[in-house]
């Protein structure tokens, strides 16, 4: 995965036009005041396909999610200790969390995303993006390809609202899978249904933010037990 840019401030473009080949493409953006005001906004797209070579004890600046699409990967940070993953998995990486990563046995390729603001550290406070379960493991289920490839898409088009667009889509994207991670999306029925509600709540008022503690008022609950049933599942 390219090394990001930390954040910087409204005031700064980066103006670096996409660089794409079949092996590797990125574009980045620093998201305005009024998209940093929203609450969530995406900065940086990209994909590549490594020759097996990696990273050791990497922080970023931001969020980011990784979508292994080849090959084998040996992951490992302090929540989660080191892990072997296949393809079919999407990975949440966290803002000044360690982390090393190399390919197992050969080469691997990725699609990557950079994203922050309040909204993300809501999803984290709540559990939906978890340090400790930070792998959700989709196999054959097309959702969460699907929406990362159309989150690619917006934003390496560009244009006015590529930043916010994008966000969108990423806010399905952390929904979906969380739902793939715990059953929420599943048939099962067994779920938390104070948890199912909040879910309902957050996939109905993302446009507005998420603020954990009156998430919490509105399911008459309190916000330490909200947050206890989402980080069980």
């Amino acid at each position: 995965m390219a090394t990001p840019t930390r954040y910087l401030p409204d005031f700064v473009r980066l103006g670096v036009p996409p660089r794409r080949t079949p092996e590797h493409g990125a574009r980045y953006e620093v998201p305005s005041a009024t998209q940093d005001q929203l609450g969530l906004w995406v900065s940086g797209v990209g994909y590549s396909t490594s020759n097996g070579g990696g990273s050791r004890d990497r922080v970023l600046g931001t969020y980011a999610a990784v979508l292994l699409m080849g090959g084998r990967l040996g992951f490992e940070s302090g929540p989660t200790g080191r892990v072997v993953l296949d393809p079919g998995t999407l990975i949440w990486l966290f803002p000044d969390v360690a982390h090393s990563y190399s390919g197992v046995g050969g080469p691997f390729s990725e699609q990557w995303l950079l994203f922050g603001g309040h909204v993300a550290d809501g999803f984290r406070r709540l559990g939906l993006l978890s340090q400790a379960k930070p792998f959700v493991r989709f196999g054959s289920n097309p959702e969460v390809p699907r929406l990362l490839a159309q989150l690619h898409e917006v934003f390496f088009a560009g244009g006015p609202l590529s930043v916010s667009m994008s966000a969108a889509v990423l806010h399905q994207l952390v929904i979906a899978a969380h739902g793939l991670a715990t059953g929420l999306s599943g048939e099962g029925g067994e779920a938390d249904p104070t948890v199912r509600e909040a879910v309902r709540l957050i996939e109905g008022e993302a446009t507005f933010g998420l603020v954990p503690e009156r998430l919490a008022e509105r399911l008459h609950v309190g916000y330490s037990t909200l947050r206890r049933r989402f980080k069980r599942l």
